[in-house]
């Protein structure tokens, strides 16, 4: 600007005369000038300018620009920020993607998505819902609304089967053995009750008659294993002693039985120890020995030898023009039985009593068991489960068999005689102290020249002795 006092030539925004220092005239500043960002908005801006006739050549000064931009972009919907000459405080990297609000907050662009915090939230609760589905389907928790039906349900499930089972159990009347009313006789009825339904099928509810199922396991699986047990038919109680706490009953049964495929009849005899525990009666051990059986039945249901019926009923079914099968028997298995020679067992113990003695005849042999306890005060009060060492031998002509027991210091079995009444061999048993030492010695005298087999049980200890005759 030039200086109206001295002439000199001062810059355009200069205030004062450099050189007279004369106080310059204040100019309005000129119009700062917008420029293009980018080739696209140089040709927008000339297209503008020709549109609405604001040129270079119309409006004749390239230093002022009418053009009212904001107006145009409302015009062309377009929301566009020129740039100016000065840089923002912004930087235009930070800019991009957001705008102002009215009220001047900053916002997202794409404020229309929903948060990513959103999406997680509906993912937890799709996973619960399926998780709580699988639950109640699984029935560990059930519905409240489904408690009452299910409860329904089951009482009603119930009565049915209660009523089935009223309609289809009869009483089974052909297996009930009925051998007395003492009390320790009642496992011992219980016991052929249960029979049929553990060799036929399997069930197992038979063992909880006893004391030991494992040993009564082994010894029911053998007589099972030989067939089925068609009926009971008869049953008859031959031997029968009852103590405060123990007892022993020898029961011989004839039995309908498919063996191999045939009907068999066979004469079963049943030796059964009963003890006193807990106020219960069990089985403590079983001997089972079977023979074939070909005597005839009674209308009384008991059983008795005769050949004369039996020939008549052969006869009777020749006549007819069938042939009734006959079961011829088989010879006795004496397998263990010697005619000479030693018998040895036991375990090196002391303080034991031989405590009862009991006898039994199995038509092939006759069976003697001794029933070993604790000395206690001279009476047997107390099992014991394994027997002291033993020695048994026969003499030289086969009459007489000579027991000692080590370590036994008494035979309470001696103040009640055996009967040997219904023996066919056996003529006696005596009992006596033997040497300086604990032992009892049992002297059993035979009527004939015998062999013999002398074994010993366990739990409770027993010695059995069989004789047959040569």
């Amino acid at each position: 600007m030039k200086c109206p006092n001295c002439s000199f030539e001062n810059s355009d925004d200069s205030k004062q005369c450099k050189i007279c220092g004369y106080d310059l005239p204040i100019q309005n500043p000129p119009p700062k000038k917008r420029f293009a960002e980018d080739e696209n908005d140089e040709e927008l801006d000339s297209a503008l300018k020709s549109l609405f006739g604001l040129d270079e050549d119309t409006t004749g000064s390239n230093d002022e620009d009418h053009l009212d931009v904001a107006t145009v972009e409302r015009m062309l919907h377009k929301k566009r920020q020129p740039s100016q000459e000065q840089a923002p405080a912004t930087p235009p990297s930070q800019q991009q993607g957001r705008v102002r609000t009215p009220q001047g907050s900053t916002t997202s662009k794409d404020s229309n998505e929903p948060p990513q915090y959103s999406l997680k939230v509906i993912f937890a609760v799709i996973v619960v819902l399926i998780i709580m589905l699988l639950i109640f389907k699984s029935g560990l928790i059930k519905l409240p609304w489904k408690y009452q039906s299910d409860q329904d349900q089951a009482t009603t499930v119930a009565s049915t089967e209660t009523a089935e089972t009223t309609e289809t159990i009869e009483p089974t009347t052909e297996f009930v053995v009925n051998l007395g009313s003492e009390a320790p006789l009642v496992p011992v009825n219980a016991f052929y009750d249960y029979l049929p339904e553990f060799v036929n099928k399997g069930n197992l509810n038979i063992l909880t008659l006893f004391k030991s199922s494992q040993e009564a396991l082994n010894v029911l699986t053998t007589f099972a294993s030989e067939g089925n047990l068609e009926s009971i038919v008869s049953s008859s109680l031959t031997q029968s002693e009852i103590n405060d706490s123990d007892a022993t009953f020898t029961v011989e049964t004839v039995l309908n039985r498919l063996i191999q495929g045939e009907q068999t009849q066979t004469l079963t005899t049943w030796d059964f120890h009963i003890v006193l525990d807990s106020a219960e009666w069990y089985i403590d051990s079983l001997g089972v020995t079977s023979e074939s059986y070909t005597g005839t039945t009674t209308d009384e249901g008991t059983t008795q030898a005769s050949t004369e019926e039996t020939t008549q009923a052969t006869t009777l079914s020749t006549t007819q023009g069938t042939t009734a099968p006959t079961t011829e028997a088989e010879p006795f298995d004496y397998s263990g039985f010697i005619t000479s020679g030693t018998f040895t067992g036991g375990k090196s113990l002391t303080g034991q009593d031989v405590g009862t003695a009991r006898y039994g005849n199995h038509n092939d042999f006759d069976r003697i068991v001794f029933d070993l306890y604790k000395w206690i005060g001279g009476s047997p009060v107390d099992t014991v489960d394994e027997i002291t060492t033993y020695t048994a031998n026969i003499s030289s002509d086969g009459k007489k068999i000579t027991i000692i027991l080590s370590g036994a210091m008494d035979a309470y079995a001696s103040t009640s005689p055996i009967d040997l009444a219904g023996s066919p061999n056996i003529e006696s048993v005596k009992f006596s102290l033997s040497g300086p030492n604990e032992s009892v010695q049992i002297d059993i005298s035979l009527k004939n020249a015998s062999q013999y087999k002398v074994f010993n049980l366990k739990s409770p200890a027993r010695l059995v002795v069989d004789v047959a005759p040569k």
